[in-house]
């Protein structure tokens, strides 16, 4: 009996369409590892950000972080391009934040171009990478090398 009610689970559940524990859709197909398609909606992106001085020798990731005031960056400008769908998403977040997560978008291969802004929105550092968010929306730490 047990086994006939999960063939009936099953059944609903490809007649239905199928949910992750998120409630986003899951279609069990997509590349063959059964996951979501491209446009299907999905988390928004995370990201964290720090400034450093351009001067500063080594490794700018290990290099110590220059507050927002004094690299005179107001704004991090997060924009994110679906290739899969043409979709184009932006958004903007206070620098001093040092962290943001944005709204839902949807699934895809990504170009991301993210940038530290002046007050009067011109770019003082820039950098851009391709993502598919199809298992991640974690951007990660970008590091923006800026002239103090």
């Amino acid at each position: 009996m047990r086994a006939l009610g999960a063939i009936g689970v099953l059944a609903l559940c490809m007649g239905a369409g199928c949910f992750r524990d998120d409630g986003y859709p899951y279609h069990g197909g997509y590349g063959g590892y059964g996951g979501p398609l491209p446009g299907d909606p999905t988390a928004g992106f995370t990201m964290t950000w720090k400034l450093v001085d351009s001067k500063q020798p080594g490794d700018p990731v290990a290099a110590p972080a220059v507050h927002c005031a004094d690299a005179h960056v107001a704004n991090i400008r997060l924009d994110a391009l679906n290739s899969d769908t043409s979709q184009r998403y932006t958004w903007s977040f206070a620098c001093d934040a040092g962290n943001a997560i944005t709204p839902d978008v949807t699934v895809g291969k990504y170009t991301v171009t993210v940038d530290a802004l002046d007050a009067q929105g011109v770019s003082k550092s820039r950098d851009s990478w391709v993502i598919d968010n199809t298992w991640t929306n974690d951007l990660g730490l970008v590091v923006f090398v800026v002239d103090l």
